[in-house]
């Protein structure tokens, strides 16, 4: 009877709970790298697929969400030269949300602006519908 009862246990339980941190983090890690490359050639397609509904990006300029997001990156309207990415410190903070920081250095240009660099990112993830999915984005300027 405790093995049936076992049994049950162990077949609720979500696959998620079973990977292992270091599983997930090189998952998001690479999520992170594919963003962007992406983000360098003008993928809002990836954007689409890989941002929560819910998605909010923040930044000096204001807060935006999905949509907004895959239509500017897009649009084409910033040029990335080159980008350096950092380690990523990566946080698990529950079953199926974790987060990731680390600096990144990029050239990039928005018309005429440039976008701050070098700068803090932290990203959450959650796992829903059996995949990972980018929550919030937040990038901070590192002051000279």
């Amino acid at each position: 009877m405790k093995y049936a009862a076992l049994a049950l246990i162990l077949a609720a339980t979500p696959a998620w709970a079973a990977d292992d941190d270091a599983a997930v983090k090189n998952a998001l890690t690479a999520l992170e790298r594919e963003n962007w490359t992406a983000w360098q050639s003008h993928d809002g397609g990836y954007y689409d697929r890989n941002l929560s509904d819910d998605h909010l990006d923040i930044h000096d300029s204001g807060i935006i969400g999905k949509k907004q997001v895959a239509a500017g990156v897009a649009s084409g309207a910033c040029l990335v030269k080159s980008y350096e990415l950092g380690e990523m410190g990566f946080t698990r903070i529950s079953g199926d949300v974790a987060m990731l920081v680390y600096r990144a250095s990029q050239d990039t240009h928005c018309g005429p602006a440039a976008v701050p660099s070098p700068a803090w990112v932290t990203l959450v993830y959650v796992r829903r519908d059996g995949r990972w999915q980018n929550l919030l984005y937040e990038q901070n300027a590192i002051k000279p």
